[in-house]
């Protein structure tokens, strides 16, 4: 059985690890969120674009998770959508077809609507913080 002291400073130990973890979290959050709030009206972004466009390739779920917790009813969230075309929240894709976005069923037209992002990385160095 670990001892008191040994207990204490785990925990200590762990509470620090939690606290660096909702701060990497929330700095995490605050760069997509700024990326999704960049996407024009009438097109769209991945789950996986926005997370690169921030500094974190592979990191789709980051994205979803950041968008899961957000209460910001200005965020364009309708916009993301997953790699493939589909949507993932129920209502979505019709919010996207009355910004015009094109669509083929169910899915959004990816080759006619995903947003690139170029002339925002090559002319806004704020983006890159």
């Amino acid at each position: 059985m670990p001892t008191t002291r040994t207990t204490q400073f785990g925990l200590a130990q762990a509470k620090h690890a939690d606290a660096q973890m909702v701060a990497s979290f929330a700095q995490s959050q605050k760069k997509i969120l700024a990326w999704i709030r960049k996407i024009p009206q009438g097109n769209v972004a991945s789950y996986g674009h926005i997370a690169a466009l921030a500094g974190f390739p592979r990191g789709a779920r980051l994205t979803a998770r950041c968008l899961r917790g957000n209460t910001d009813s200005t965020l364009p969230w309708w916009r993301v959508v997953r790699s493939d075309g589909s949507c993932a929240v129920t209502g979505q894709l019709a919010r996207l077809v009355l910004e015009g976005v094109p669509t083929r069923g169910q899915r959004v037209r990816m080759d006619q609507a995903s947003w690139q992002a170029l002339d925002l990385l090559l002319f806004d160095p704020d983006l890159m913080d």
